[in-house]
């Protein structure tokens, strides 16, 4: 039946037919959430409910003509062909080989089967790609090592001359000693090799820590 189909009208016209129904509501679908054609009638247990099995028809169940009308209201000829409410065919809504029937439709192995080719084809195709790639000649060719790249390739003079280390200067040298031989620098040579024989004395480290601070002449209290 039709989603906005109302639950009242289809107790109604069952109560027309002499049957006592309790409750009808339409089902929805479990993943989204939508109403579906679908509704759910609870009726007491009695002799009279048992023919409800053998109703034919109810309210705009039967679909002959594909309009919006119930199937008592419907003025077709009843000599016409039918029009199928889902494919708009020359059937009723409920023939089997509907092309809307869930029965009909193709199955999951046919669908994974059709991938499957379709995907052996894309394969396919991007083989002979490659091949094709392969089969053309490469005239670009490039030198095996980096030693034969620099060689093969020729250096400016003005960029050879600039990568030149600049001569060292013997008045520099000359200035560099002088200053090493300052009495400030002598003191601190001195107090170098005095504090690496206190480290390899092999003393505890307490005592170490003690000459060093002797030696650098910093007051512990202060520190």
């Amino acid at each position: 039946m039709p989603t906005d189909m109302p639950p009242e009208e289809i107790m109604q016209e069952l109560e027309e037919l002499g049957f006592t129904p309790e409750t009808c509501h339409i089902l929805t679908h479990r993943k989204t959430s939508q109403p579906m054609p679908l509704f759910l009638v609870s009726l007491p247990k009695s002799d009279s409910n048992r023919d409800i099995f053998n109703i034919s028809e109810l309210c705009s169940l039967k679909i002959e003509c594909g309009n919006p009308h119930l199937t008592r209201d419907c003025q077709k000829d009843i000599n016409s062909p039918p029009t199928c409410g889902l494919c708009q065919g020359a059937h009723t809504a409920n023939y089997l080989l509907c092309p809307m029937n869930p029965l009909n439709r193709p199955k999951k192995e046919e669908k994974k089967k059709s991938a499957t080719e379709h995907r052996q084809k894309l394969q396919s195709i991007l083989k002979e790609k490659r091949e094709s790639r392969t089969s053309k000649p490469d005239n670009h060719t490039t030198p095996t090592t980096y030693a034969e790249a620099a060689k093969s390739s020729p250096v400016a003079p003005n960029q050879a001359a600039n990568t030149s280390p600049p001569p060292a200067s013997s008045s520099s040298i000359t200035d560099i000693f002088n200053q090493l031989k300052d009495p400030e620098c002598l003191e601190m040579f001195g107090i170098l090799k005095k504090y690496i024989e206190i480290s390899k004395s092999g003393k505890s480290i307490s005592e170490r820590f003690t000459q060093i601070m002797a030696l650098l002449k910093i007051d512990q209290l202060n520190v």
